[in-house]
C-alpha cells in the first residue's frame, strides 16, 4: 500500500499506519517532492503531474509494482 500525502504535510501525517502496519500488508509512505525530506522542487503550473512523475520514479526505485494508492488532498490528485 501507497500512502500519498497532501500539500503541506510529510510522511509523517501517516505515523497511525505506518507504525504498525499489519503482517500481510507492505506499507510505503513516501515525502512529496518540497514536502519533509524531498526539498529543491520548483512547482509549475502542471505541479500535479510532475508530482505524479516523481512518485512513480520513487516506486519503480523502490521496486514497488501495482500498489494500492492512498492519498489525501494534494496526494488524492495524482493521476
Amino acid at each position: 500500500m501507497v500512502l500519498v500525502h497532501g500539500g503541506g504535510a510529510d510522511m509523517r501525517s501517516w505515523h497511525h499506519l505506518t507504525s504498525r502496519p499489519p503482517p500481510e500488508a507492505g506499507v510505503f509512505a513516501p515525502d512529496v517532492p518540497g514536502h519533509g525530506t524531498e526539498r529543491g522542487f520548483t512547482y509549475r503550473p502542471d505541479v500535479v503531474a510532475d508530482l505524479a512523475e516523481h512518485l512513480v520514479d520513487s516506486l519503480e526505485r523502490a521496486e514497488i509494482r501495482s500498489p494500492g494508492l492512498v492519498g489525501h488532498s494534494l496526494g488524492g490528485a495524482m493521476p
